[in-house]
């Protein structure tokens, strides 16, 4: 028993020193990371040591700029992608939040706040599908705010008066179908309806004249598109409003 457990004894002891040699070779000896960053800041190169390298600066910054120092390609279509889905993003954002406070105090509150952002992002460029989304949010809002929209005509009219004398039939279409929502809305609330249409006499004068994209064929177009609503609106057929 006492030879066996020596034996063992011998056994562990050439155990540990094999092991402390073998770390002290990956630590200190040929072929180990310190040994390869030595020979590198002495500009040695080996294949050894191209193989074990960790890092090198030139292939991910040096050489990035080395290949093409132009900047990346515009791509246009993918701006317009990205501008339109942030548009939706936010009107879907807009109408959530109108809903969830539609049966609190805050309720017409938080309608005008959203009419106001709608009729700020109807000033900037929009693409055509977003147009559409953005008059059918904004005749919504009317249609919630009733009498609270009174105060807002000369905004609205404006920027949707601007669209109508856009060259696009479809923008015509849509911000004449919301314009006519503006003034049926005031008539059948009994609102002073000849005040919406100072409102409109006042927003044509700023802005004939003012913009090379201002077509006064096209607004001549939705005018007349807005009388064709007139006539056929069956609602209000036995009352003045089509002659006013």
């Amino acid at each position: 028993g006492r030879k066996e457990l020596l034996k063992c004894a011998q056994q562990n002891v050439r155990k540990t020193t094999d092991i402390k040699a073998k770390l002290e070779d990956v630590i200190l000896g040929q072929g180990s990371a310190r040994n390869d960053f030595i020979m590198r800041r002495k500009g040695v190169s080996g294949v050894g040591a191209c193989r074990r390298e960790r890092w090198r600066k030139d292939l991910w910054r040096g050489g990035a700029r080395a290949e093409g120092g132009a900047p990346p390609t515009p791509q246009p279509a993918l701006a317009a992608a990205l501008a339109a889905e942030v548009s939706l993003t936010l009107l879907q954002a807009l109408d959530t939040i109108v809903q969830s406070c539609a049966s609190l105090e805050c309720g017409q509150a938080v309608c005008s706040a959203a009419l106001q952002v709608v009729l700020r992002a109807l000033q900037r460029n929009q693409s055509g599908t977003v147009l559409q989304h953005m008059f059918a949010t904004l005749r919504a809002l009317i249609v919630k705010l009733g009498w609270s929209c009174c105060g807002e005509e000369s905004g609205i009219c404006r920027v949707l008066l601007r669209h109508c004398a856009a060259l696009s039939a479809a923008t015509r279409a849509h911000a004449s179908a919301t314009l006519y929502a503006l003034m049926r809305q005031h008539y059948q609330l009994g609102n002073n309806f000849s005040r919406v249409k100072m409102q409109v006499t006042m927003s044509l004068s700023s802005l004939v004249g003012t913009s090379t994209t201002f077509s006064e064929e096209s607004l001549r177009r939705a005018l007349k598109t807005i009388l064709v609503y007139a006539e056929h609106d069956s609602d209000l057929a036995d009352t003045t409003f089509p002659e006013q």
